[in-house]
């Protein structure tokens, strides 16, 4: 996973990152991440269009789950 050398990169940051270079997985990994460290930007994991690539999978799906977003 990238790190910042300099300052704090929010998970979800580098999960769009991620997506945006096609791995899935990776950003996936990411979100997981920002769950864990409760990054408030998942807020919008419902209605961000940078994740409808990822809405089909179960990973992203079970998030949305615990996050009641579903």
């Amino acid at each position: 996973m990238l790190e910042a050398r300099a300052a704090y990169v929010p998970p979800t940051v580098l999960a769009t990152l991620h997506n945006a270079l096609s791995d899935e997985a990776r950003a996936l990994d990411g979100l997981e991440q920002a769950y864990r460290e409760r990054d408030l930007r998942l807020a919008f994991l419902k209605t961000d269009a940078r994740w409808d690539n990822l809405r089909g999978q179960a990973r992203f799906m079970a998030l949305a789950t615990v996050l009641g977003l579903q």
